[in-house]
């Protein structure tokens, strides 16, 4: 062994210690940081000036309350107020009257997780609720001092035309513009995302525009080197730091140093640049894009091709294991997107970028031209996600991915490809396929979907797949100014994503129990998301003009009565005639799936409880899904009796304004000795089955949002 390898696995190895204690350390204070049960009072935050996004009337920054990183998320009553944190140049000590809190956890499986997420960011803890005032920081150190440019730069790139300035915000700042996710969610399906987030592309353009025009200005090459790894922290800090760009920095400027402290170049920067990135970021490989941003940079360093087509190729299928684990689905054409837009990017759209905002003060018009071009682009962008293409192929199991990743990394590390590796990767690839699109057992699964209703029945081998009930969020009237741009809805992050998960692509049935918002506002993001064969609704409701006008043309819809079997074999129970889709007309449907019977009740009341009951004398059922969110109107004494059921499930948001479940429908339960379990308190509540055999499961234990469930203490 040379004393360079000893060297090398030496540091190495400190290293390696270094992020190992900081993990260490990072737990602990994990377990201090964050807090048992939420706290009321005024904070007072120190917030740098750069941090705030706007999105309507929410504003959300992360700032410091006593040394440590908060998550500050407020509601701006007066316009004014929104105006005065857009124009912030300045760090600011924010006063805040408002509920310190835990970050909650994703309550429904492969939901996002917004406490993992801020977690390995060394956020713990989220503080929610007015702005009271604040007062500019007197004294400023030069880190602010940059942030405080990053902030100036912002206000600027706002004022250029649109779409010119969201693209400089997210290309330079690293800011993500509400205006531009239209874009963002084209550029999601065709799988060029990584384009939109500054990484190591990015880098290695502006570097190349900056040593060009310095060698322009007859600087010398030594100098330039040192003037190179002085800018790259200014631009890490510029940039956002996000996961791609930190890395790309730290190995620049690991391999400028090298360079300049010991006269030669390393091909340790990947090595060492990952461990210091882990020091400073000890969740980093949590994420999706930190794994995707390592990977990637790695798989460049040793793919063997030289042309593009063939790069693009490798780089597509080693990412591609790692992308369906997260994302689920793959579009057809995103390899010929890549080919076609990586260049598009690096040579004229990022340069393009950089001029247009430098001159436009002097030259509008011409950077109009410029601006049509980027209205172009994302026209084409729109047309090329929309063509047919898009494969939900579902969540390959993360031992699955490393798998398909290191034999893709062998794969493509040769000069000629391995054809029995290709047999193979392609074998494991259709084995998982099937897997996922054909499984053995069945399911019923109660989303937890906030103050609303949604439940998704799905037999066995995927045969059939019903959804009941969407889930819906209530809108109120308000200012133009308070409106923000919806990234995604609750139900896109929650049923939609589960489904998408499973390998599901169409849906057989759609039934809404009635036309209340909390039950059927998801609709038209499900039938935007899904095939749905036909929508069912309770007889008289199909013909509402309100309803009506928010289905596409297409659509098929029923109107159905008691007596009618619909798909994964379920029977309509309820409305016994026709109605106006009112809580009184609710579906009532009872279905047998395993071993266990099962009623989903809507918002059905009292009296309709007592008409099924008389209805239907026999009826008897294993699990309830009680009705109207555990309302005292619903859920009546005598017709829980009479079910007899062994489980109810209450499906109800947390901290709900109508105070659901209510007390007297748990005592009831209690007094009729009927175990429940509730979304509030369980999240998302799954039932499997096979044949005879069963088995729950829940994803929360109970206790985990605790603090919700109790008053906040004032301080």
């Amino acid at each position: 062994m040379t004393l360079r390898n000893r060297r090398t696995i030496i540091l190495l190895a400190i290293l390696l210690l270094m992020v190992t204690a900081r993990c260490i350390v990072q737990t602990q204070l994990q377990k201090r940081l964050t807090p048992q049960q939420a706290v009321r009072s005024h904070f007072c935050v120190d917030v740098p000036a750069d941090a705030w996004r706007l999105n309507g009337n929410h504003a959300q920054a992360v700032g410091k309350l006593a040394g440590h990183k908060v998550l500050v998320q407020v509601r701006l009553k007066k316009r004014s107020q929104k105006r005065q944190l857009l124009t912030a140049v300045r760090p600011q000590k924010v006063a805040i009257d408002g509920e310190l809190s835990p970050i909650p956890v994703a309550t429904n499986r492969y939901e996002f997780d917004a406490h993992r997420y801020y977690a390995q960011k060394g956020i713990f803890q989220e503080i929610r609720g007015q702005v009271l005032g604040g007062r500019l920081q007197t004294v400023r150190t030069p880190l602010q001092r940059i942030h405080e440019l990053r902030a100036k730069m912002a206000i600027y790139f706002r004022s250029l035309p649109s779409p010119l300035g969201s693209y400089a915000c997210r290309l330079f700042l690293g800011q993500n513009d509400p205006q531009l996710q239209s874009t963002l969610k084209f550029a999601s399906t065709l799988g060029v995302i990584h384009l939109f987030c500054i990484s190591g592309m990015h880098v290695l353009v502006l570097l190349a525009i900056l040593r060009h025009l310095l060698v322009h200005l007859h600087v010398t090459r030594e100098d330039r080197q040192w003037l190179e790894i002085v800018i790259l922290p200014l631009a890490l800090i510029i940039g956002g730091a996000g996961n791609g760009l930190s890395r790309a920095i730290i190995m620049n400027e690991l391999q400028l140093l090298v360079q300049k402290l010991m006269a030669r170049r390393t091909r340790d920067c990947w090595s060492l640049g990952l461990l210091i990135h882990l020091f400073i970021q000890p969740g980093l490989l949590i994420t999706v894009g930190g794994q995707l941003t390592y990977l990637l940079s790695f798989a460049l360093r040793e793919i063997k091709y030289r042309d593009d087509w063939r790069r693009a190729l490798a780089i597509n299928c080693i990412s591609l294991p790692a992308i369906l684990s997260s994302f689920y689905q793959v579009h057809l054409l995103s390899l010929l997107a890549n080919i076609l837009i990586v260049p598009l990017f690096s040579v004229l759209i990022l340069p393009g970028l950089l001029i247009s905002t430098v001159i436009f003060p002097v030259f509008p018009a011409l950077v109009q031209l410029f601006n049509s071009f980027l209205h172009f682009f994302d026209g084409f962008l729109g047309w090329l996600a929309s063509l047919p293409g898009m494969i939900t192929f579902g969540r390959l199991p993360a031992g699955t991915a490393i798998v398909l990743t290191v034999l893709s990394l062998i794969l493509f590390n040769q000069r000629t490809l391995d054809r029995r590796l290709i047999y193979l990767m392609v074998t494991i690839y259709a084995l998982s396929f099937l897997a996922i699109h054909l499984p053995l057992t069945g399911e019923v699964t109660f989303v937890d979907i906030g103050q609303g209703d949604c439940a998704i029945i799905r037999t066995p081998l995927n045969h059939q797949v019903v959804m009941v009930d969407t889930g819906g969020q209530l809108h109120f009237k308000q200012p133009a100014w308070t409106k923000g741009v919806i990234t995604a809805s609750r139900a896109e992050r929650t049923s939609i994503n589960y489904l998408k998960s499973r390998g599901i692509s169409r849906i057989d049935a759609l039934c809404l129990s009635h036309h209340d918002t909390d039950h059927i506002g998801f609709m038209t993001d499900v039938i935007r998301e899904f095939k749905v064969t036909c929508v069912y609704v309770p007889k008289g409701m199909e013909k509402q003009r309100r309803f009506v006008r928010r289905l596409p043309s297409q659509q098929a819809v029923q109107g159905i009565v008691a007596g009618q079997r619909l798909p994964a074999h379920l029977i309509t129970l309820h409305p016994l005639h026709a109605g106006h889709g009112n809580n009184e007309d609710s579906e009532v449907l009872w279905g047998k799936y395993g071993p266990q019977c099962f009623i989903f009740m809507g918002d059905l009341d009292r009296a309709g409880e007592r008409r099924v009951m008389k209805h239907y004398p026999q009826l008897r059922v294993d699990v309830i899904k009680l009705g109207h969110h555990g309302s005292h109107t619903a859920s009546d004494p005598r017709f829980l009796q009479h079910l007899a059921p062994s489980l109810a499930i209450i499906s109800a948001g947390r901290r709900n304004r109508y105070g659901h479940p209510h007390q007297v429908t748990l005592n009831n339960l209690k007094r009729l000795q009927i175990p429940y379990l509730s979304t509030q308190r369980s999240g998302m509540i799954t039932y499997t089955y096979l044949e005879n055999f069963c088995h729950w499961r829940t994803q929360l234990v109970g206790d985990e949002l605790e603090w919700m469930q109790t008053p906040s203490k004032s301080n």
